[in-house]
């Protein structure tokens, strides 16, 4: 994370909700369903229920997403840390019926980068996981969003979005 601001970071599917973890597509960590952590703590959150989960995200950390999708095991981790399974992913899920994609929800200051193992890893996974860049073609589904989206009903005042929340336009000096 580049700067604090309610933040949730993790997968969902192409069709899920922009909100992550607002509905049964999106599994998210980090704000909960208001927007933010709630006495120095953060939530996993899923079909719009949030439940206390691992340590307060702040600017700097390093948030990871470990899936495996033969047991059915989402996990995240902050700084190297990892944190018991967030969730079990239903068969569906593990057997390709609903793809997942890396998913980000962000409000207000708050921005990240991403990296999916194009550039080393500040900390490396284990042996059991690997980036998805280096995943092999056929476990490999294009997904059918175009590239980003920003939820036109949630917006920084100020930054004009336009209805199908791809393009965005600020006015500077407000």
């Amino acid at each position: 994370m580049l700067d604090d601001g309610p933040t949730r970071i993790g997968v969902s599917r192409g069709d899920g909700s922009l909100q992550l973890g607002e509905d049964a597509k999106g599994y998210a960590f980090g704000a909960n369903k208001d927007g933010y952590a709630d006495g120095g703590q953060s939530f996993k959150m899923n079909n719009n229920e949030a439940k206390p989960y691992g340590l307060e995200l702040k600017k700097g950390d390093i948030v990871g997403t470990s899936i495996d999708l033969e047991k059915g095991k989402l996990q995240f981790s902050v700084n190297g840390n990892l944190f018991p399974q967030a969730y079990a992913l239903d068969d569906s899920r593990k057997s390709g019926g609903g793809a997942l994609f890396p998913a980000v929800s962000l409000k207000d200051t708050a921005y990240v980068n991403m990296n999916f193992g194009e550039k080393p890893f500040r900390f490396k996974p284990d042996n059991q996981h690997m980036p998805i860049c280096q995943a092999s073609e056929e476990n490999v589904i294009p997904s059918q969003a175009d590239c980003w989206q920003i939820n036109p009903a949630d917006v920084t005042p100020g930054v004009d979005i336009s209805p199908n929340g791809q393009g965005a336009q600020s006015e500077l000096g407000m």
